[in-house]
């Protein structure tokens, strides 16, 4: 017994007065003619479209002979209307979904087919313009490297000690998609090496599944880390793979705000590792 078809829907959308103002410009260009094209817009259980009818238009400036416009809410030569676009950041910043979330979530409810390198450009172009303070903003650009993050509660409690209005602990209990757990016992191999409960924590945690990867800035830390065959990465290493799969657009500005920030970092080992990426 087969499934019935998706029904599609078409959303006409006339843009096509007889005068439009150059996106340059501004001066007003008479229409020449009209064109039409679809675009994915967002409907539950629907495949929707808006078919838009543009209008070509002669310019009466010197920028450019002629030009095209486009409706409020879809950028020119764009597949998906910005719709589809705020929906995809609503699941992955408010619902805490990972990317392959997003994807089937979207697939399941909007029957939209969208590939991962739509939802990472749909993270870049926008990550910039959203109305965040500068750590929200990070936190956005560096969770598109990892599929899950794990916060152990000895750090919570370090970062809560600065006391309950501070910016990052206030963060921390917004992020629904940051997994807090009970903080383990420290083993014997960690308790040598006289770490922070944090640092600690965190190692203990990393000892359980060998599959992840803790992200330790002590240098301490990061040794002990090392004897104990621990994957490992620091928070400038997290810049440099939020650069290298294509979230930021530049590591050094990112740095240089971590380092305002309070976090230590040697001028020579970070201007060696940036110059990984080309900076």
């Amino acid at each position: 017994m087969g499934t019935d078809a998706p029904t599609t829907v078409l959303i006409p959308v006339p843009c096509a007065p007889m005068r439009a103002p150059c996106p340059t410009s501004g001066k007003l260009g008479k229409r020449k003619g009209t064109c039409t094209r679809q675009v994915r817009t967002v409907a539950f259980k629907f495949v929707a479209y808006l078919r838009i009818t543009y209008g070509e238009y002669t310019a009466q400036c010197k920028c450019c002979t002629t030009f095209r416009i486009t409706p409020e809410g879809v950028l020119p030569k764009a597949h998906y209307d910005n719709k589809v676009r705020d929906l995809v950041l609503d699941r992955f910043l408010k619902d805490g979904m990972n990317i392959d979330r997003v994807l089937e979530s979207l697939r399941c409810e909007f029957l939209l087919e969208l590939s991962t390198e739509f939802v990472y450009g749909v993270l870049r172009g926008r990550a910039e313009q959203l109305d965040m303070a500068g750590h929200r903003r990070k936190v956005l650009l560096l969770r598109a490297g990892a599929p899950e993050i794990i916060l152990p509660d000895a750090v919570l409690q370090e970062v809560r000690g600065r006391g309950a209005a501070d910016p990052v602990f206030q963060e921390i209990l917004r992020a629904v998609w940051l997994k807090i757990v009970p903080t383990l016992p420290t083993p014997a191999q960690v308790r040598v090496w006289n770490l922070g409960a944090g640092e600690s924590s965190v190692l203990a945690l990393s000892m359980t599944d060998r599959d992840c990867e803790a992200v330790l800035d002590d240098r301490d830390a990061r040794r002990c880390a090392q004897t104990l065959k621990i994957g490992v990465r620091g928070t400038l290493g997290l810049v440099v793979l939020a650069k290298q799969i294509g979230s930021i657009p530049s590591a050094r500005p990112v740095v240089e705000q971590l380092r305002r920030s309070g976090l230590y970092l040697i001028d020579d080992v970070t201007n060696q590792t940036l110059a990984l990426v080309g900076e």
